[in-house]
């Protein structure tokens, strides 16, 4: 272990390389992975379910509608029929089209998307399987970005009270947050995953993988105090902690295993893409993260965050009687120390 460690931080200026080459190659991916919204997909074809929508599928097509209702309008001449007051009643106009294709394609999003200017200056309501299954889409994707910042802010608040430093939770969240996006990027080779992996994916890496940089990072501060050298502090910290890190990561892989064997395959979706987060953040841990650290050393010492040496009011009572009594036993020419 301790060979490994000593290289690892001889080569620091070779692991930045190869992590940036991996965040920009994931960068350069994860617009590209297709997040799947229909969980339908992921039923066994032995369902009930999953047969029933293949047979309505064979029989009838994948067809989605939204539902487009207009007020103000008068209308004249449509292709319904205008004497029911499901279509038509009090100046309200309802209009249902079929789309070609299912709920959550693409030419869904496109249609709703040219109907929704189309009738811009109406007051317009919009209702439907296919209205509802992207505006679903919509608000998954808007709030995933402030969910996680919320994540990332609250334990960036549990870090800087644990800490000797507060840049060290920068540090910490830096190098966790690319190990996130090389997860996300390098889920380029399931070709796509399901909404929920890709909501889920970021948010409970952190959280799992959260422990092995702390624990680098202790083990660091241990060494650092009889070892003045912080490249050997560093080493015998990396050689001390890729065990347990090791081990944490296999514990918390065995018990996503579990997933894969669940017969709603999104379990197997999930689990994949957790269990290769896993395995990136311990090697992000126990390499990237070291040579953040020692980059850093100098500016970490400037920035430390001094304890306040103040005493409680039972203490200063103590010193001030202890002092009254050598004072006094000082009088008398027999002074002891105690």
């Amino acid at each position: 272990m301790k060979k490994i460690a000593d290289r690892i931080i001889k080569g620091k200026y070779v692991v930045f390389a190869v992590c940036a080459a991996l965040l920009v190659v994931s960068c350069i991916f994860l617009p590209k992975i297709g997040v799947n919204y229909n969980l339908s997909d992921y039923l066994s074809k032995d369902t009930e379910t999953r047969i029933a929508l293949d047979i309505m599928e064979d029989e009838f097509g994948l067809t989605g509608n939204v539902q487009v209702m207009l007020s103000g309008v008068n209308v004249s001449q449509v292709e319904f029929d205008a004497e029911s007051t499901n279509y038509f009643k009090d100046g309200k106009a309802l209009y249902i089209v079929l789309i070609q294709g299912d709920d959550y394609s693409e030419t869904a999003a496109e249609v709703i998307s040219d109907i929704k200017e189309a009738v811009a200056s109406y007051d317009a309501e919009f209702g439907g399987t296919a209205a509802q299954k992207q505006s679903q889409k919509e608000a998954i994707t808007r709030q995933i970005p402030m969910i996680l910042a919320i994540c990332i802010c609250i334990a960036y608040g549990i870090l800087v009270v644990t800490t000797r430093s507060w840049l060290e939770p920068l540090l910490f969240l830096a190098t966790a947050g690319m190990a996130v996006l090389i997860n996300l990027g390098t889920n380029i080779i399931f070709g796509s995953i399901s909404y929920i992996t890709n909501f889920i994916a970021a948010i409970l890496q952190l959280a799992l993988a959260m422990d092995y940089s702390i624990m680098l990072l202790h083990s660091y501060h241990k060494n650092r105090e009889t070892q003045p050298d912080p490249k050997r502090a560093m080493s015998d910290s990396i050689a001390e902690c890729i065990k347990p890190v090791s081990a944490s990561s296999l514990t918390t892989i065995a018990g996503l295993l579990a997933l894969l064997f669940m017969s709603f395959s999104i379990g197997f979706d999930i689990g994949m893409v957790l269990m290769k987060g896993i395995v990136i953040s311990a090697l992000v841990s126990v390499t990237l993260f070291p040579c953040v650290i020692l980059l850093f050393d100098k500016i970490l010492i400037k920035t430390k965050l001094r304890a306040k040496n103040k005493k409680t009011k039972g203490e200063r009572e103590h010193i001030a009687v202890r002092a009254h009594f050598l004072a006094n036993v000082a009088k008398k020419g027999n002074l002891v120390i105690v």
